[in-house]
């Protein structure tokens, strides 16, 4: 990710010598498996991102790359349990499920030490875990109304890669929430459907946009009084740089040969997850709620009637 003048400096720019990523991944990934054992879905997610906060921390481009996108795999897998577990909230996890995410988990802490060299084993095992965890999200509803099409297989990423390119002056838009419409869509479709590994990838790419967007966004657009960041020209132009990162991501992936799908990916998504977890570091969670202008119901700002006395003495 390129730096640019004004806005905060790269962790990659920094000196001295870097822990070893091992160790510290082995750790956030043995939490993050404790969680998974406890149905807590929420905490997978803290641990998922600790994950890519250490990856990030702890190397230098180009090292590190196969463990950011793994994390990120390891990411979604936890907001794939959540909207599992949101549908019955008081439940755990059910045993299918569990050992569908046990075996992946289990595939990357073997790959772990050695990632750079077992980078697509650990990529196959994440494609096998999106695969089943998709039959698992579906409704009764979608179970019984919808069947496996291998026809759509890419069709719907090249629709949605086609409509990014189309209305690419919409992704950075005031209010716009372009990335997470194209994510909604294409999850839809691939959750009902067959999808193969490049409608995966796709997903990961985009999805690791999305999750970078959102600090730009909050910081492009200021809310309600807060003063415009003195730093707007700067971000813009990362944002652009981004931007352009991610349609020439959907172009390559689609010209990607067998195999190679993953490393195109990975060359997206390393370095957008690493600003990411990098802007997270200066800025904490953006508030993106803030984002969508307030919904003010009607006579929500007319006068209100006085309290009744007695309600006034009581305090009321």
């Amino acid at each position: 990710m390129p730096r640019v003048d004004g806005f905060p400096r790269s962790m990659s720019d920094r000196a001295g010598t870097t822990a070893p990523l091992p160790l510290t991944l082995r750790e956030d990934l043995a939490a993050l498996r404790e969680s998974v054992d406890r149905s807590a879905v929420n905490d997978v997610i803290v641990f998922a991102n600790r994950f890519l906060s250490d990856a990030a921390l702890f190397s230098r481009p180009p090292e590190g790359s196969s463990e950011l996108m793994i994390g990120t795999a390891l990411r979604i897998l936890g907001e794939d349990l959540a909207q599992v577990k949101a549908r019955k909230p008081k439940q755990s996890l059910d045993e299918g499920l569990l050992d569908l995410t046990t075996e992946f988990l289990n595939e990357v802490a073997a790959v772990l030490p050695t990632m750079d060299q077992d980078f697509r084993k650990a990529c196959a095992a994440y494609f096998k875990f999106e695969r089943g965890v998709s039959l698992h999200q579906q409704t009764s509803e979608e179970r019984e109304a919808y069947s496996a099409a291998p026809s759509l297989n890419g069709a719907a990423r090249k629709v949605m890669g086609a409509f990014i390119n189309t209305n690419r002056s919409l992704i950075s838009a005031p209010r716009s929430q372009f990335a997470e419409g194209v994510l909604n869509e294409f999850s839809r479709l691939c959750r009902v459907h067959e999808f193969d590994t490049k409608d995966l990838c796709f997903y990961t790419g985009v999805k690791s946009f999305q999750l970078l967007n959102e600090y730009y966004r909050f910081l492009l657009h200021p809310i309600r009084d807060e003063v415009e960041s003195p730093n707007r020209d700067s971000i813009r132009a990362e944002q652009a740089t981004v931007e352009k990162g991610l349609l020439a991501f959907v172009e390559a992936l689609d010209k990607s040969a067998q195999g190679e799908e993953w490393d195109t990916t990975r060359d997206f998504v390393a370095p957008t997850i690493r600003r990411w977890r990098e802007l997270f570091v200066i800025y904490m969670q953006p508030q993106v709620t803030q984002l969508v202008p307030a919904f003010v119901a009607p006579g929500a700002l007319e006068p209100q009637k006085s309290a009744p006395e007695k309600a006034k003495r009581r305090g009321g």
